[in-house]
């Protein structure tokens, strides 16, 4: 059977969640070029959504997280671990823990659609489960198809773990799969903050891939950039490289029109970043004026590259 699954972020307050979800101000995301979220074996996935709030700088005030809502199945509850991660690195564990042995495997996957409420609010578990979410359920396996309720993350809480976290930035939500043999998929996820107005945001496929293989270059040879980019997955009419070229002591950001041909004998290692067309002109300045990678600024939309690659330029007078 083949389904076409969406990821629906809605915006908007605990009260009209409860209400009435056609009240939010709602970013419809599909799956990154189409593709379904499948949660693999012994992997993890990274959703990225760039929010920006025109109204709130930070979480104090009115602003904050009111509710998190997963619907995803799975063979083996026990493999699955998804997190909220805010542009600042804090995080909140909502589905966990992971373990093995765990929970009995199944034939046919279990279903789980779970609303993450704050510590502050009032949740409604399923039948024979916690307040706390946890993998740990007994009967899981051997219960009903469908888990649905309302729970408390399974470590920390919406409202105190986000609160000296900025609005704006990327948000990820990240889906991981622990163990062997099992496997599922996620079928949508929605971040519901406090207050909806002036709320935008849109999925970040930046996506700079992994290139694992030293390179070697004659003295005089250009370098094709087309290695970075046929292993990334962002479309690319919207997203582009920069890349970092260090000779050992200094560093430089280059772009496709380097000329390779120009650098002189020696080892180099080379760092691509995959950035949005939006924000590359921006992040290039920065990194040009010195600014490091882990400072970049959090709002932009970019991906760096998995491992760093290593240049070898053989000088001339050692291919005679």
């Amino acid at each position: 059977m083949s389904v076409k699954y969406q990821l629906h972020i809605y915006l908007g307050t605990l009260l009209f969640l409860m209400l009435s979800s056609e009240a939010f101000t709602q970013c419809d995301i599909g799956g990154i070029n189409g593709q379904l979220y499948e949660i693999r074996d012994t992997t993890s996935f990274d959703i990225n959504i760039e929010i920006t709030d025109d109204n709130h700088t930070d979480f104090s005030g009115i602003q904050g997280i009111c509710g998190v809502r997963l619907n995803f199945e799975h063979t083996r509850l026990s493999d699955v671990r998804i997190e909220l991660i805010a542009p600042n690195d804090s995080s909140v564990t909502l589905v966990g823990p992971a373990l093995f042995p765990g929970t009995i495997q199944t034939l046919i996957p279990i279903g789980h659609d779970l609303l993450f409420l704050p510590d502050s609010a009032v949740v409604t578990p399923a039948a024979g489960t916690n307040d706390t979410w946890t993998n740990l359920i007994p009967t899981w396996g051997s219960g009903p198809p469908l888990y649905s309720g309302s729970y408390y993350p399974n470590f920390g809480d919406l409202e105190t773990a986000f609160e000296d976290t900025p609005v704006d930035g990327i948000w990820t939500i990240r889906v991981s799969d622990d163990f062997l043999n099992f496997e599922g998929t996620l079928f949508s996820a929605e971040i519901i903050f406090c207050d909806s107005t002036g709320i935008t945001c849109f999925l970040c496929e930046a996506d700079a891939g992994s290139f694992d293989q030293s390179l070697e270059l004659c003295e005089g040879d250009v370098l094709s950039f087309d290695l970075w980019e046929a292993n990334s997955s962002a479309p690319q009419s919207e997203y582009g490289f920069v890349y970092l070229l260090n000779d050992g002591s200094t560093t430089e950001v280059i772009d496709e029109s380097y000329p390779f041909e120009n650098l002189a004998a020696g080892v180099y290692s080379i760092t691509a970043l995959n950035v949005s067309d939006n924000d590359s002109l921006s992040l290039t300045n920065d990194l040009q004026n010195g600014t490091s990678i882990t400072e970049l600024n959090p709002d932009y939309c970019f991906d760096i590259s998995d491992n760093t690659t290593e240049l070898e330029v053989i000088p001339m007078d050692t291919l005679f």
